[in-house]
Formats: structure tokens, C-alpha cells, sequence
């Protein structure tokens, strides 16, 4: 045995490595985002629903993001991407972005409901919009 490891030596090759028991992992940190929707039973739909999960899955594939998971519970959708905080807040503007961009095509036109053109998702931003969970005032 120990003239074959000479004779390896010599000739400029290492014997193989002996392979790894267990790979290495690596940890890769997942952030979580959720959108909620403007109204409730827009996610109820399952042409909205598919169609929401569907631009998630290409909006990873074109960004090259892992979407870890995708999770449509109405009122909202959550998504769980590899990666930090920020991008997955980035994915989740462009998704926003291109779903009311989407959704607004899908519903205004000639006898669309006028309050389909606010968008399919909550605004946080506009003070007059009531949250998902709390009933329109107007509907009172």
C-alpha cells in the first residue's frame, strides 16, 4: 500500500477525496411579506388567486429570487423568499405593481364597477380606504 502512494505521488495525481458524509448546509435567511387585498373576496376568486400565484412564481424566475413559499389565505397573500428583507420588499412592490396593473385592465371598460379600478391591494397609505378587516363605512 505504501509504494502505490508513492507511485501516486510521483506521477502528479492525488488519490480521490473520500466524499463527504454529510453536505454542508448553508444558511440562506428568508424574509416574509404579505399583501393584503383592497376588498374581501378578491382572493376568493380563482381567476385572481391563480393568477396572483402565477405572476409570483415569473416575477421569481425573471428576478432569479427563490420563492421559498406562496401562500393565498383571503384576505392576503404571503410569500416567504430566500434572501434579506429589502429584496423581498422590492418582489413585493413589483408583484403589487403588475397585479393592479393586471387587475385594473381586467375590470374597467363599459358596466365595470367603478371601485374596481382602486386596485386589487390595500393602500396603507390612503387614510380614507378602510382596512380589510374593518367594513366600509359607506356599505353602512
Amino acid at each position: 500500500a505504501e509504494g502505490a502512494d508513492l507511485i501516486l505521488a510521483g506521477t502528479g495525481t492525488d488519490p480521490a477525496p473520500e466524499p463527504d458524509p454529510e453536505p454542508a448546509l448553508h444558511a440562506v435567511p428568508a424574509s416574509v411579506a404579505t399583501l393584503r387585498a383592497r376588498a374581501p373576496g378578491l382572493l376568493d376568486d380563482p381567476a385572481i388567486a391563480r393568477t396572483v400565484e402565477a405572476a409570483a412564481h415569473a416575477l421569481a424566475e425573471r428576478t432569479g429570487m427563490t420563492l421559498l413559499a406562496f401562500d393565498i389565505e383571503p384576505p392576503a397573500v404571503r410569500a416567504t423568499l430566500a434572501g434579506s428583507r429589502i429584496a423581498t420588499l422590492g418582489f413585493m412592490a413589483e408583484l403589487r405593481r403588475t397585479t393592479n396593473a393586471w387587475h385594473a385592465a381586467r375590470t374597467t371598460g363599459p358596466g365595470s364597477n367603478d371601485n374596481a379600478s382602486a386596485g386589487l391591494w390595500y393602500e396603507a397609505t390612503n387614510p380614507d380606504q378602510p382596512k380589510p378587516d374593518q367594513p366600509d363605512p359607506d356599505d353602512a
